[in-house]
């Protein structure tokens, strides 16, 4: 069971109800992003990700992809910014 299956669980989030893409933000190191389709741009200050009806841009500093399978993505570095555009 996936980390946000385990919150919608503890919060009765119905199983039909299926988010396009969601952001895990933990402190200003660390963020995970489930429903990436693929990666439009990557450099060490800017990653923009391909999702479902847009994409997310992610800025910050000496940011780094630590795991991208099968739709999930961990990112590590001073993350400044995350959002839809």
């Amino acid at each position: 069971m996936s980390f946000f299956d385990e919150i919608k669980k503890s919060f009765n989030i119905s199983e039909s109800v299926k988010p396009v893409y969601r952001i895990l933000w933990v402190g200003e190191n660390s963020l995970y992003v489930e429903g990436v389709q693929s990666i439009k741009s990557y450099s060490k200050e800017k990653i923009e990700l391909r999702i479902k009806n847009g994409q997310l841009l992610i800025e910050g500093e000496e940011l780094l992809i630590k795991k991208y399978c099968l739709g999930d993505m961990a990112i590590c570095g001073k993350i400044k910014k995350a959002e839809r555009v």
